[in-house]
């Protein structure tokens, strides 16, 4: 992932939606694309498990099951 130029405005920031999240390689992720000016959102299955990822966006829910996949803003 390249940096976003700090220029642009928040409409043009790319956003990334993170599954898996709150284990080691989405907390990886999550970490990386916020430092890079991502807008990040995570779908996690627990709130209690999300700390740590400060700047994301947290969503919870289940990507396993569509009832409980969360709605996800525009």
């Amino acid at each position: 992932m390249n940096a976003i130029p700090s220029a642009q405005t928040d409409l043009a920031r790319p956003k990334l939606l993170v599954l898996g999240a709150t284990g080691a390689t989405g907390r990886l992720v999550v970490k990386d694309a916020l430092a890079r000016g991502f807008e990040v959102r995570a779908l996690v299955r627990s709130r209690d498990k999300a700390g740590g990822l400060a700047g994301a966006e947290i969503v919870v829910g289940d990507a396993r099951n569509e009832a409980l996949a969360g709605r996800m803003p525009s």
